[in-house]
């Protein structure tokens, strides 16, 4: 699915967490791993420079363990502006997934508009997974913490039926076929009457194909559930949520039991446009513990 990954290493204590977290990527396919850390240019030229050695040997350490791993790994230092890095240097060694952290040394400290995370998935055409890195306790000396699970467990795609969801879909039934019998959920919601609780599930795991709305016309759910079938996907669920939907994902993702892999497109239907504060995958990326992939629309 992903054999090459780019992980962007920030060197502060939430880098080296989300180092320790690529051995898992394993269940989604990668073998290999770029570690790239972007010293920023926001002040002298000079001290950037000297500094890069030091940076080298820094990921270069980090490489070494993931190797004992099995896996194989290369590193880059690239001084510049940390989106436009990141996304030239996944181009440059053929990346097919970007890992980053939810949050950073900055976005410790400042609202997710304009953070170097946004700034990437706004402009990736590759799929962009994201780890939530978040204080692990109360009080300014409590220690970071990553929230990555082993990402071979449950599935849960939240679509909108728009043309990176339909890229995300593809890639999660990828995902699902990887692992024997490995859950997929397929969530809609759509925004309706508020509830604490995310929503009122308007349909659980359904008769499959052949289902159809009010209207007459044939439910997409279940179109898309049968299409995962016949692709080869066994244990499919849907679900149809009203409410509002950054909060029907988020509470779908807390009911699952085990922790799941949020497969999403990142774009389409409202997602990730800046027409108010809280679109849906940024406000999504704001609060879940979960792992989130988030799908562009395929490149044209």
């Amino acid at each position: 699915m992903f054999e090459h990954a780019l992980v962007a290493v920030d060197m502060a204590p939430s880098g080296t967490l989300l180092v320790g977290c690529a051995p898992r990527l394993r269940a989604l396919g990668v073998r290999r791993l770029t570690l790239l850390h972007v010293p920023p240019v926001d002040y002298p030229i000079a001290g950037a420079v000297a500094h890069l050695d030091e940076y080298r040997e820094s990921l270069e350490a980090m490489a070494e363990e993931l190797r004992e791993e099995g896996l194989e790994v290369a590193t880059e230092v690239r001084p510049g502006n940390p989106s436009r890095e990141i996304l030239r240097v996944a181009d440059d060694v053929e990346a097919d997934l970007v890992l980053i952290g939810s949050r950073s040394r900055s976005l410790l400290r400042e609202a997710f508009v304009g953070s170097v995370a946004l700034k990437v998935l706004e402009a990736s055409h590759l799929p962009v997974l994201f780890l939530r890195i978040e204080p692990d306790g109360d009080g300014a000396e409590a220690p970071l913490a990553v929230f990555c699970c082993p990402m071979d467990g449950p599935i849960l795609l939240a679509t909108d039926f728009s043309p990176a969801s339909e890229r995300a879909a593809s890639i999660a039934s990828a995902l699902a076929r990887q692992g024997e019998g490995r859950a997929l959920t397929v969530l809609h919601a759509v925004r309706g009457v508020a509830r604490s609780d995310g929503g009122a599930s308007r349909s659980g795991s359904g008769p499959g194909p052949g289902r159809r709305t009010e209207d007459g016309k044939e439910d997409p759910l279940a179109l898309l559930a049968g299409t995962f079938r016949a692709e080869g996907v066994i244990n499919v669920e849907t679900r149809f949520v009203e409410g509002e939907p950054a909060d029907v994902i988020v509470a779908a993702a807390a009911s699952t039991g085990r922790e799941p892999l949020l497969v999403m497109g990142s774009r389409g239907m409202g997602l990730i446009r800046r027409v108010a504060l809280g679109s849906v995958s940024r406000d999504v990326i704001g609060r879940i513990r979960s792992p989130v992939l988030l799908v562009p629309e395929a490149p044209e």
